[in-house]
């Protein structure tokens, strides 16, 4: 009986022992479970910060794009703006005979007419037959109602500021003293200029008639230079500019 009762008391350790072992394994997988559903759970959390920040980024993304195209647009506008102004400023420099200018039109050049033995005394004849600086002015004028853009008298540049006087036998032009024989260079509309200097109430065509030379002859391709800087300086005293 004491062999029966001590292989029954040895059976039952054992079962005791197995049954402790695979209670020991069943909580270690149940630590093991929680382990990596805390895991899990980290890693989610990281996953879901990782599409925060890629989602904050594409939306930087998107206004830097944004501002990057609204600074693009803005300095194309710039070189627009700076490129009309340039071109505007070439303009005004043509237009205010600060620049060289070439384009087709007309030359005419007039010299005193010669006098002969039976008029030498003759001042009313000797006058008619003399260019004077009212006849140029007067030629200058029609000219300029006549489509001329670029006047040049004796390569000297007719600007809004040009004085035209007589000097005994020469013509003063900003300043310069020219003389004769006098060669008007005019750029402008070949066909407005020829249609003036074929009318017999152009002032060229009447200062032929008083006995003075004249010469006209078309050009394609007449250069006139610019001026250095203004030869008669603009002081304005008593007018002021207005916006």
């Amino acid at each position: 009986m004491k062999a029966r009762h001590k292989v029954m008391i040895f059976m039952i350790m054992v079962i005791l022992g197995v049954i402790t072992v695979l209670l020991f394994k069943v909580s270690q997988g149940s630590m093991d479970s929680i382990l990596t559903t805390a895991e899990f759970k980290d890693k989610n959390d990281h996953r879901l910060k990782l599409l925060s920040d890629v989602k904050r980024l594409e939306e930087e993304n998107v206004q830097i794009r944004e501002k990057l195209d609204t600074y693009r647009e803005a300095l194309r506008n710039e070189e627009i703006s700076i490129a009309e102004i340039e071109r505007e400023l070439i303009r005004n420099k043509a237009l205010a005979g600060s620049m060289k200018v070439t384009g087709s039109g007309i030359v005419i050049t007039m010299q005193d007419g010669e006098m002969t033995s039976g008029d030498e005394k003759n001042e009313v004849i000797n006058y008619l037959r003399t260019i004077h600086n009212t006849d140029m002015l007067k030629i200058i004028n029609e000219l300029r109602n006549s489509g001329a853009e670029a006047i040049a008298i004796n390569g000297e540049r007719i600007l809004e500021t040009s004085e035209v006087y007589c000097s005994w036998a020469f013509i003063t032009i900003n300043g310069e003293k020219l003389p004769a024989p006098f060669v008007i260079e005019v750029i402008g509309d070949t066909d407005k200029l020829r249609s003036y200097l074929a009318s017999d109430y152009g002032f060229v065509r009447m200062i032929g008639y008083r006995g003075v030379k004249v010469e006209v002859t078309e050009s394609e391709s007449i250069t006139i230079e610019g001026t250095d800087g203004f030869k008669v300086p603009l002081h304005m005293k008593f007018a002021e500019p207005k916006g």
